[in-house]
C-alpha cells in the first residue's frame, strides 16, 4: 500500500491558538476504470496457502507454479510471534502472505483462488485504506481548551448557535463519581504514529519497543508522528488536568493520565503497512481495545456495496477478539477476556462500508453538535452506534469558520488540531469503553459483556432514528449499568471462623497478636451481583489498634497493639453503594498469660480472660501463700470475668492459671 486517507473531511489546526483552517477534501471526477484500479495496491496481493505449501515456502522460498503464475515474492503477514507462535499457527495465521504479483503474467485472481494454482486456497486483492476524518462553566478539568472547544464532553446547548443540549458523550457525572480511566486498560491505537513526546500524551503512551508501540510501515520501533494518530490518540487518553491543551475521554483526573495507549503505526507519510499484523500485535501484547479509524477506499457507492472485506484482516479482527486479554494458553489474564474493535463507519455519505460492516466490530457513525448525524457519515443498520465527530455543512459563521463545531485534539508538533469525521467519533467510543472497563473488568468480565453495556445504554433520545447511525454512546449510563448493591456471601461467618473468630453465633470475633497481620479472602465476604470492581474499608473506635490495607481482593489487619476494638468491614461498589458487617478485633497473645486489668488494682476489681474464647480456671494466692479466691467458666478477651477486689487488702497477690496445657502465674497489686 503507498496511499494512506483515513475518515477526516476536513481539520483545522490549532497550535495552541494558532488556527488557520484547510479545505474541505472535494469531489473529483475519474473515469470508472480508472476509478476502480486506483482502490486497489497495484503489483500487491494477500495469499492464504496450504497448510504443507507454508512448510515448503518457509523452507525452500517461493514455489516454481506461484512464479510461473505471477507471484514473484512471498512475505509473510504475520510474522514469527515467538511465545504467541504457536497460537498463532492454531489459528492459521502463518498461512497468511502479503505477496508482490506481475501483473502481466498474472492469472486470473479467480482462477488462481479456485485451484489454478496448487496450494493457494485465497488470493484476494489489496484494497486501498483511507481515514475516516471529515476534521467553561461546570468543565471538570483545567486544561484551558476544555469547555469552549470540547463540545463532545459537556454541550449545554449554549456554547454556539444551532448547538443541541445532551449531544455529548455525557460522560462529566463518570469523572465526579468513578473514574476517568485506569492504566490497567490498554487502547491499540492502529492508525498514524502518536507523537511520543507530546505534553498530553508522552505518559501515557507505551514505549516503542517490544511489547509496545510499533511501526508497521517500516517494521521497526521507531514512531514516525502523525496528525492523524495523534489526534485520534488525543481523543481517547489525552491527559486531564494538566492545565494543558485539551482532555482525553479516558485521560484520568489527576494529571498523571487515565489509560495506556498502543501506537501500532500503520501510515507513515505516503505510505500505509500491514494492518494485520498491526491488529494481532496488539492483541499479543495487552491491548484489549482496538481502535481504527480507517477504512477501505472506494470510488463509487456501488463498488462500496459489492465489496468484500479481506480476509486476512477478518482473520486479525477475529483473533484480536478472541484472544486479547489472555495469555498463550488461552486464560484471563487482563480486565476482560476478548477484546473489542472498533471502526469508523466512514465518511462517504453511503449505506455502505468496510470494514465497519464486519458483524464482529463496533461501527461508529458521527454526530454533530446539533446531534444529527454528520453531513459525511455513511449510515444504516449495520452502523451499531455514534459519538460527536462534527460537522461544518450545516454551521456558518463563528462556530464552524473557526471549527469550533469540529473535535479539538492533538496533533503531531506539540500542540491541538481541529478535525471532524468518524475518525474522530470511533476513538470517542473506544473512550468511553475504556472507561466502563476500568470501573466493571476484572475476572469474568468478557468483552460480550462491554459490548452489550454499550449497546445497551446508547441513548436514543438525541439522534433520530431515521439518521440510521444507531444511538449515541452515553458514558455515564455504560458506567452504571446494572448496578446492584454489593451483598455479604453465604457463609461469611464460617469462613471468618477460620480465622479465630468466635464469641458467639451474631457477633464475630477476631483476635491477632501483636506484630501479625489477618489476611482475608474478600471474596469470600463479599459479592456485586453486576462484577463490579469493589473497594473496601475498615471503621473502628480504636484507630491505634490496628491498621488496614486492601490489594484488590486481597484485605490485610495488621494489629499493632494489645487491646479491643469494634470494627466495620464495608465493600463499596462504584456507585457508592455499600454492604458492611461488624466484629470485635482483639489484639492478644495467648502464650504470654492471661489479660488482667487494670493492674494495679485501684477501683475495687479487675478483669480476667484469656485471649481467645476457651475454658479458662484460675485462683488468687495471698502473700502468705494461701488461695483466696478462685473461679472456672468459658472466657475470652471479649467476655472477661469481672473479679470484685474490695474487701480483699492492699498488697501484693498472684493470680496463677492454667490453660491450653500451661501453667502462668501473674503478678498484680492491690492499692
Amino acid at each position: 500500500m503507498n496511499k494512506r486517507h483515513l475518515f477526516t473531511a476536513a481539520f483545522l489546526s490549532l497550535a495552541l491558538l494558532s488556527c488557520s483552517k484547510q479545505e474541505k477534501l472535494g469531489e473529483r471526477t475519474v473515469n470508472p476504470e480508472e476509478e476502480q484500479e486506483s482502490c486497489f495496491v497495484k503489483g500487491e496481493a494477500e495469499v492464504f496457502v496450504s497448510e504443507q505449501t507454508a512448510l515448503e515456502i518457509e523452507k525452500y522460498g517461493v514455489p516454481a507454479n506461484f512464479v510461473e503464475a505471477g507471484i514473484i515474492k512471498l512475505e509473510r503477514m504475520f510474522p514469527d510471534a515467538g511465545e504467541w507462535e504457536e497460537r498463532h499457527r492454531a489459528k492459521g495465521l502463518h498461512r497468511w502472505y502479503r505477496a508482490v504479483v506481475d501483473d502481466a503474467v498474472l492469472q486470473t485472481r479467480s482462477e488462481i483462488a479456485d485451484g489454478g494454482v496448487e496450494g493457494v486456497e485465497i488470493l484476494e486483492p489489496v484494497r486501498r485504506v483511507k481515514r475516516c476524518v471529515s476534521n467553561l462553566n461546570g468543565f471538570p478539568f483545567n486544561d484551558p481548551y476544555g469547555m469552549k472547544y470540547q463540545w463532545h464532553i459537556i454541550n449545554d446547548g449554549t456554547q454556539w448557535s444551532g448547538y443541541k443540549a445532551g449531544a455529548d458523550i455525557n460522560v462529566c457525572k463518570v469523572y465526579e463519581e468513578y473514574t476517568g480511566g485506569s492504566p490497567e486498560v490498554i487502547v491499540a491505537v492502529v492508525d498514524g504514529g502518536i507523537q511520543l513526546d507530546h505534553k498530553d500524551l508522552a505518559d501515557v503512551t507505551l514505549p516503542a519497543q517490544k511489547g509496545g508501540s510499533r511501526n508497521f510501515v517500516k517494521y521497526n520501533y521507531v514512531i514516525d508522528a502523525d496528525d492523524h494518530g495523534s489526534h485520534v490518540a488525543g481523543i481517547i487518553g489525552a491527559i486531564n488536568n494538566n492545565a494543558f491543551c485539551g482532555c482525553g475521554v479516558a485521560g484520568g483526573l489527576d494529571g498523571k493520565g487515565g489509560v495506556r495507549l498502543m501506537s501500532c503505526e500503520v501510515f507513515s507519510g505516503n505510505s500505509s503497512g500491514n494492518f494485520a499484523d498491526a491488529i494481532v500485535w496488539a492483541a499479543d501484547n495487552g491491548a484489549l481495545i482496538c481502535n481504527n479509524s480507517w477504512g477501505y477506499e472506494y470510488k463509487t457507492e456501488t463498488d462500496a456495496k459489492n465489496s468484500t472485506l479481506n480476509t486476512a484482516i477478518k482473520d486479525a479482527i477475529d483473533y484480536f477478539i478472541e484472544n486479547a486479554g489472555c495469555d498463550a494458553q488461552g486464560n484471563q489474564v487482563g480486565l476482560m477476556k476478548g477484546g473489542l474493535v472498533t471502526f469508523a463507519a466512514g465518511n462517504d455519505a453511503w449505506r455502505y462500508g468496510q470494514p465497519a460492516s464486519y458483524e464482529a466490530v463496533l461501527a461508529v457513525g458521527a454526530i454533530g453538535p446539533d446531534g444529527r448525524r454528520a453531513s459525511y457519515s455513511n449510515y444504516g443498520d449495520w452502523v451499531d452506534i455514534c459519538a460527536p465527530g462534527g460537522e461544518s455543512d450545516r454551521f456558518a459563521g463563528g462556530a464552524a469558520t473557526n471549527g469550533y463545531s469540529y473535535i479539538m485534539s492533538c496533533n503531531s508538533s506539540g500542540g491541538a488540531v481541529f478535525m471532524c469525521g468518524t475518525s474522530q467519533a470511533c476513538p470517542m467510543v473506544s473512550g468511553v469503553a475504556a472507561l466502563v472497563l476500568s470501573v466493571k473488568g476484572g475476572p469474568g468480565f468478557t468483552a460480550k459483556d462491554l459490548w452489550d453495556i454499550l449497546l445497551n445504554t446508547a441513548n436514543s433520545s438525541i439522534v433520530p432514528a431515521s439518521d440510521e447511525i444507531g444511538a449515541l454512546v452515553d458514558a455515564y449510563a455504560a458506567v452504571t449499568y446494572g448496578n446492584e448493591t454489593p451483598v455479604l456471601v453465604e457463609g461469611y461467618k464460617s469462613y471468618l471462623s477460620g480465622r479465630e473468630i468466635g464469641a458467639d453465633e451474631s457477633a464475630e470475633a477476631v483476635i491477632a497478636k501483636p506484630g501479625q497481620s489477618l489476611v482475608l479472602d474478600a471474596t469470600k465476604l463479599f459479592k456485586d451481583p453486576d462484577n463490579d470492581k469493589l473497594s473496601y474499608s475498615l471503621k473502628s473506635d480504636n484507630e491505634a489498634l490496628a491498621e488496614f490495607s486492601a490489594n484488590g481482593n486481597s484485605l490485610s489487619i495488621k494489629a499493632l497493639k494489645k487491646g479491643t476494638a469494634h470494627c466495620t468491614l464495608v465493600a463499596t461498589d462504584p456507585s457508592k453503594a455499600n454492604v458492611s458487617f461488624e466484629f470485635e478485633l482483639g489484639v492478644f497473645d495467648d502464650s504470654e498469660g492471661p489479660a488482667i486489668y487494670p493492674n494495679p488494682v485501684n477501683n475495687g476489681y479487675f478483669m480476667i480472660s484469656p485471649g481467645a474464647k476457651k475454658e479458662f480456671s484460675f485462683e488468687v494466692i495471698n502473700a502468705a501463700g494461701a488461695t483466696v479466691f478462685s473461679a472456672s467458666d468459658s472466657l475470652s478477651l471479649f467476655a472477661p470475668m469481672r473479679v470484685d477486689f474490695a474487701n480483699y487488702a492492699p498488697g501484693s497477690y498472684v493470680v496463677r492459671s492454667r490453660y491450653d496445657d500451661k501453667l502462668f502465674q501473674t503478678k498484680i497489686v492491690k492499692l
